[in-house]
């Protein structure tokens, strides 16, 4: 189940739905071309493509050259008006059609099947700098052990401060403000997953802006952001810094 679309909340609903569901969720980059979008598509067997209306647009003249393509559901990042569903050679579903209904207590039913720690969960791409793109396959292991990684080392942090774990100081607590994409590990593994399972609030942004970082950062009382060391630097020294 391959993930097309630029940072929005049905990104992250989208990987883990295909996660529960025991299938392998395959972060494409966004900023790929159609060609690129279908060679990730192709060489990675997609059944379903989960995209947004852009990314729909680039893959429409490429579709007839995916044969394991099955459905692609499709997201409008305009939330004021529904899109309308162009004529593919595949079905075409509107994501909002496949929400379920949430319980009053907020409990999840989750599907009946049967995962293994060395399942195969993920499938990352390289940049492609010397050639074609890799996957690089992890499993549910890989994505569990490196949750507890980033767990052991804030306690270990924590602990250095004399602070002591579980004192909020840690992951646990935080509002995190998204500055990198999903489709990268450091997204998806250190941010998506670590943040999820903290049950701390993912601050998403349009596009890099440090002057919008800063308002975000003050307006949703964010504690953590990350990214290159330019970024970092781009809000240390803007003007709207103080």
């Amino acid at each position: 189940v391959s993930i097309v679309m630029r940072n929005l909340p049905e990104w992250a609903v989208a990987f883990w739905a295909t996660a529960a569901a025991g299938a392998v969720a395959v972060p494409l980059n966004a900023w790929w071309t159609g060609a690129e979008l279908e060679y990730g598509l192709h060489d990675s067997g997609t059944a379903v493509a989960f995209v947004d209306t852009e990314r729909l647009g680039r893959l429409r003249p490429h579709f007839e050259a995916l044969p394991n393509l099955r459905a692609v559901v499709v997201t409008n990042e305009d939330r004021r008006s529904e899109h309308d569903l162009p004529e593919c050679s595949v079905p075409v579903i509107r994501f909002s059609e496949l929400v379920g209904e949430g319980s009053a207590d907020g409990a999840v039913t989750l599907p009946e099947v049967e995962i293994a720690p060395e399942d195969d969960a993920t499938i990352f791409y390289t940049s492609g700098t010397t050639g074609k793109p890799k996957g690089a396959v992890g499993t549910h292991r890989n994505m569990v052990t490196n949750l507890m990684s980033l767990y052991f080392l804030n306690a270990r942090a924590s602990i250095r401060r004399s602070t002591g774990p579980g004192d909020g100081a840690g992951v646990d607590g935080n509002a995190y403000l998204l500055s990198v994409p999903l489709f990268h590990a450091t997204g998806c593994h250190s941010i998506l997953v670590a943040n999820t399972a903290a049950g701390n609030k993912l601050v998403m942004m349009h596009h890099w802006n440090p002057e919008r970082a800063l308002e975000l950062i003050e307006r949703e009382r964010i504690t953590t952001f990350g990214g290159v060391p330019a970024m970092a630097m781009q809000v240390i020294d803007s003007p709207d810094f103080t």
